[in-house]
C-alpha cells in the first residue's frame, strides 16, 4: 500500500511551533494510527533537559501533514527522502531519522525491547558517533556517511512462517549494498569480504552488523561511506578505507541511493527464503577474497588456508594443512600469512 502524504507521520518537536499555522502544522491527537500508516520520527540532534522532560510528559502527537519544523535545517533536507521512502517503500512501517546519535544499532535494539512499533521499520542518523562493528570493534561514521539500522520480523519473507533464519542472512544483506554500490561506481572493483564488508579494490567501504532479538526480530545495521571524505577519517583509516564520494569526486543523490539500497534489501531477502544457494553462488561471484591466504581465528583456534570461495550454504572455504575445510563464524585476517 502506497502512504499519502496525508496520513499519519509522528514527529517530536524541539520548540514550540511559531504563532503562524497553516495545514502544514496541524495538531491533531490520535489514539489510533492504523500500522499499515509509515511512521515518521525526526529527531533533533541536541535537546535541553527541560525539552526531554516536557517530551517524556507528552502523549503521542501524530501530524495529519509534514510537520514544517523550526529545526528546518534538520528538516528540509528530509522532506524529499520521506516523500520517496512513502511512496517506493511501501512495506516500511516506520522510519526514525537523526541528526545526530550515538548508534543506530542501539537505537533499534531500545525500540524491539519497548515492543512497540511494527515492522520493519528504519533508524537512521545523519552523523553517527558511537557507531559499532562485530565485537568489540567500532565504526567511524564521518560527516555526510549512510548509518542505518533496519528491524525486520524475518519470517515475512518466508512462504513457511515457522522457517528458522537462514545462516546466509548477512551474506544476502552484503550482497544487496553491492548490488546498490556498482551501479554508482562503474569502473570500481567493487565486492565481498567474507562475512561482512564491502571493499572497492583493497579498501573497505564499508560494513554490516545483523543481530537476532528475542520474539522475532532481527536488526541489520549497514554502515556505508557514501558521501563522507577521508579527510575527516582518523589517521589511521586513511590507507585502508574508501569513499564514494572520494571516488567519485563528486556526491551521490542520499535519498535515492536509500530508496534503492532498501529495495534490493527486500529483493535479496525473498531470494534468501526461495532459493537460499542463490545467495551463496552471489557472495562468491562477489567475494575479492578468492586466492588469498586468510587467518580464521575462532577463540583460542587459528586456522590458516588459502580461500577457494563461498560455499553455497555461506560457509567460507580454506584450502588448509589438513585439507579443504568449511567454516561457518570466526573473525579473518591476514596477519602472520
Amino acid at each position: 500500500m502506497i502512504v499519502r502524504p496525508s496520513q499519519a507521520i509522528s514527529a517530536h518537536i524541539r520548540k514550540k511551533p511559531a504563532p503562524a499555522v497553516d495545514h502544514e502544522t496541524t495538531i491533531s491527537r490520535s489514539k489510533e494510527i492504523p500500522e499499515q500508516h509509515l511512521w515518521v520520527k525526526i529527531m533533533p540532534a541536541k535537546l535541553k533537559r527541560k525539552d526531554l522532560q516536557a517530551l517524556k510528559k507528552r502523549k503521542k502527537v501524530v501530524i495529519r501533514e509534514i510537520v514544517r519544523m523550526q529545526v528546518t535545517s534538520l528538516m528540509q533536507p528530509r522532506k524529499k527522502m520521506l516523500s520517496a521512502l512513502r511512496e517506493q517503500i511501501p512495506w516500511l512501517k516506520h522510519v526514525e531519522w537523526h541528526e545526530e546519535l550515538g548508534s543506530t544499532q542501539d537505537r533499534a535494539r531500545e525500540l524491539v525491547q519497548a515492543g512497540t512499533l511494527p515492522v520493519p521499520f528504519l533508524i537512521g542518523s545523519d552523523l553517527q558517533t558511537g557507531g559499532r562493528g562485530r565485537g568489540k570493534h567500532r565504526w567511524w561514521t564521518g560527516a555526510g556517511a549512510l548509518a542505518m539500522s533496519l528491524v525486520i520480523d524475518p519470517s515475512e519473507f518466508a512462504a513457511n512462517q515457522t522457517v528458522a533464519l537462514p545462516p546466509q542472512l548477512a551474506l544476502a544483506v552484503g550482497v544487496a549494498v553491492c548490488h546498490s554500490v556498482r551501479g554508482l561506481l562503474p569502473s570500481e572493483t567493487v565486492g565481498l569480504h567474507w562475512p561482512n564488508d564491502i571493499y572497492v579494490g583493497q579498501r573497505k567501504l564499508g560494513g554490516i552488523l545483523t543481530e537476532a532479538l528475542s520474539h522475532r526480530r532481527v536488526i541489520i545495521g549497514i554502515g556505508l561511506n557514501t558521501n563522507n571524505t577521508l579527510d575527516d577519517a582518523p589517521t589511521e583509516l586513511r590507507a585502508t578505507a574508501v569513499t564514494m564520494r572520494d571516488l567519485r569526486h563528486a556526491s551521490i543523490d542520499a535519498d535515492s541511493f536509500l530508496v534503492m539500497l532498501l529495495s534490493e534489501l527486500h529483493a535479496a531477502l525473498r531470494l534468501l527464503y526461495e532459493q537460499p544457494a542463490e545467495i551463496g553462488r552471489e557472495f562468491d561471484a562477489l567475494a575479492l577474497q578468492r586466492g588469498q591466504m586468510l587467518l580464521l581465528r575462532q577463540g583460542e583456534q587459528h586456522h590458516a588456508g588459502r580461500c577457494l570461495g563461498i560455499a553455497l550454504d555461506g560457509g567460507l572455504l580454506l584450502e588448509t594443512e589438513a585439507g579443504l575445510r568449511t567454516f561457518y563464524s570466526g573473525t579473518l585476517s591476514n596477519e602472520d600469512l
